[in-house]
């Protein structure tokens, strides 16, 4: 018979004479403490924080590259859209190199502080052939339309060159028609 007011065939089982309640886990007297682990949360924190700051610094540096990198190309596209307007005819060699060089001057600081990111820099401004590609002789003989370019080339520092000691070689180029001559 079941117990009153409980669920029919269950019977309720009380102290046992023969039975003694089991103690909680942690008052066994036979179970050996486990062992002491002073150090393992430092160095465990150590090797998570050393990761996530080498992380934390190529993602910087990327974006550092990827600034330089548009930065640059900038530069490039305002120093083609400078010589395409440039008018070459009748003038003197002399007058050629000094506005060559305001094309290169012009260029380099369009790229701002970008510049001082980038070692062996070297401005070029040339005229392409129309089919190739290819160079073409000096910029200021390119006659209407014909393609021109500036083209950028230099080898990108990483900020931290103590760690990183390899450089990034970058070429761009813009290329333009000439609008002038």
């Amino acid at each position: 018979m079941g117990v009153p007011g409980g669920h029919p065939g269950r019977q309720r089982v009380r102290n046992h004479p023969g039975l003694t309640p089991r103690r909680p886990h942690h008052d066994r007297p036979n179970r050996t403490p486990p062992p002491p682990r002073r150090g393992a949360v430092a160095v465990e924190t150590a090797v998570v924080l050393s990761l996530v700051f080498l992380l934390v610094l190529g993602v910087f540096e990327y974006g550092r590259f990827l600034m330089v990198y548009n930065m640059t190309e900038f530069a490039a596209r305002e120093g083609a859209r400078m010589a395409s307007v440039q008018f070459t005819a009748n003038r003197t060699p002399a007058d050629l190199a000094a506005v060559t060089q305001q094309i290169t001057d012009y260029t380099r600081s369009a790229m701002g502080t970008a510049v001082n990111h980038l070692d062996n820099m070297a401005v070029t401004v040339v005229r392409l052939d129309p089919t190739t590609g290819a160079d073409a002789g000096s910029w200021n003989t390119a006659r209407y339309a014909e393609p021109m370019a500036v083209r950028i080339t230099g080898n990108y520092r990483p900020m931290l060159s103590n760690i990183i000691r390899s450089t990034v070689p970058l070429s761009l180029q813009a290329t333009t028609g000439s609008e002038a001559n």
